[in-house]
C-alpha cells in the first residue's frame, strides 16, 4: 500500500519560506514580501494543498486583482541612499489618506 502524504497548504510552505528568508533579508524587504503574500495570496490560496496549485492557478487569480490597482507612482530619497522609484496600491493610498499624509506623487 502506497505511502497517503498529508495536506500541505500554501500558508504552511509560505510561513517555513518567510522564516528562513528572515535573516536573509532586509527587514525592509521581509516586511515587503510578507504584506504582499498576505495582501494578494493567502486569501485566495492559504488553505489550498500546495501541490493543486498550478502556474495558471495563479496566473488566473493575479489577472482578475486587475493590476490597475498599483495606479500612484511613487519617488523618495532616504537620507545618504540612492532616489527609490515604485508604484503604491489604492489600498495604500487609502492608508496615506486615513493618517492625514500627502500620498506621494
Amino acid at each position: 500500500m502506497g505511502k497517503v502524504l498529508r495536506k500541505i497548504s500554501f500558508r504552511e510552505v509560505y510561513e517555513e519560506w518567510l522564516k528562513s528568508k528572515k535573516g536573509e533579508l532586509k527587514p525592509s524587504s521581509y516586511v515587503k514580501y510578507r504584506n504582499i503574500v498576505k495582501s494578494y495570496l493567502i486569501g485566495r490560496f492559504g488553505d489550498k494543498d500546495i501541490r493543486t496549485i498550478s502556474y495558471e492557478d495563479v496566473k488566473k487569480h493575479f489577472d482578475k486583482l486587475k493590476l490597475d490597482e498599483l495606479d500612484t507612482i511613487e519617488y523618495y530619497q532616504q537620507p545618504g541612499k540612492a532616489h527609490h522609484l515604485s508604484e503604491i496600491t489604492a489600498k495604500q493610498c487609502e492608508l496615506y489618506e486615513l493618517m492625514g499624509v500627502n500620498v506621494p506623487s
